[in-house]
């Protein structure tokens, strides 16, 4: 049956000056008074008239796309397509959060709190052990995963749809690993605009950190379903978020495993919420028979609305 949705939130990489500047949206101002409090800067500015070096700071990018996020969702809940009733949510690596919230296990006060110390914590990582991400294309995950294992100091880490998996690691690791993986016969290996290598065990000490930083947060269980990409399914136990969120900084994002799960667990209908369509591609590479859209500013809101109503109306 249509309409059983999913909302997906991106992740760093999907920023851009003026993301999610939506018209007439009343949330909004609460989302940005709220993350200016907790960060202390003006959060508005940095979105909409910031520069773009300082926007991709991981320590301002984090919250930046966070809060984008937020201000997308409260759009289309506003538009009324989506009101309260939404089944479940998913995110790539940060876009997590976003929908950590979505689902109600954090609030947007705590939620900004955790990203704040995220941020800051993996910024710090990245220079303390520097190290690099690329975009391994047109080879298949087998032969990837064979070649990163005879190479110390580099393992994938995303997994975002098929013949597109992402490693990470030293930079002198990354330079063999191009080599060998082209000789393999990849097509292109391409380095990613990224401040360090994230979800490899070069942000161990950063996910220990973190998690010493959140024991005082406060989170609650799932009110809908929450894909998570550390384990590619449901999550069902949420007694131990903060080390989960932990574990994940450190983890592989198995983004295609997952939205093979969601499928199989019967969504059609995947909705990006947030700057981009980076995951609305990676869905459409990875699932067929499904119906994909984009919400980032008003033109793609209006798009959406329309698209869902069409088709809703030839279900009648």
């Amino acid at each position: 049956m249509f309409n059983k949705k999913i909302l997906m939130f991106p992740g760093q990489g999907s920023q851009y000056v003026g993301m999610c500047n939506f018209k007439g949206v009343s949330g909004a101002e609460r989302i940005y008074e709220c993350g200016s409090d907790i960060l202390g800067y003006d959060l508005k500015t940095l979105i909409n008239e910031g520069d773009e070096t300082k926007l991709n700071n991981t320590e301002f990018a984090q919250p930046a796309i966070f809060a984008a996020s937020l201000i997308a969702l409260a759009a289309a809940k506003e538009s009324g397509f989506l009101a309260e009733e939404y089944n479940a949510a998913a995110g790539h690596s940060l876009g997590e959060y976003a929908a950590l919230v979505c689902c109600g296990v954090l609030d947007i006060e705590n939620g900004f709190k955790v990203i704040k110390t995220r941020s800051r914590i993996m910024a710090k990582a990245g220079e303390k052990n520097p190290g690099a991400m690329a975009a391994v294309l047109g080879l298949n995950e087998e032969d990837i995963v064979q070649t990163l294992s005879e190479i110390e100091g580099v393992t994938p880490a995303n997994y975002n749809a098929p013949g597109q998996i992402v490693i990470a690691g030293t930079f002198d690791a990354l330079d063999k690993a191009e080599s060998a993986l082209k000789s393999k016969g990849a097509k292109r290996v391409v380095r990613l605009k990224t401040s360090a290598a994230f979800h490899t065990e070069l942000m161990r000490e950063a996910s220990i950190q973190f998690l010493r930083e959140i024991q005082g947060v406060d989170f609650s269980p799932a009110k809908a379903d929450f894909y998570s990409n550390v384990f590619a399914d449901k999550l069902s136990d949420f007694s131990n978020i903060p080390g989960y969120l932990a574990k994940h900084i450190r983890s592989s994002v198995k983004f295609a495993q997952e939205l093979e799960k969601i499928r199989e667990d019967g969504y059609d209908t995947f909705i990006e919420i947030g700057p981009g369509k980076v995951l609305s591609g990676l869905a459409k590479k990875t699932l067929s028979n499904i119906s994909i859209f984009n919400v980032e500013d008003s033109a793609s809101l209006e798009k959406t609305v329309m698209g869902i109503k069409e088709i809703e109306g030839k279900l009648e």
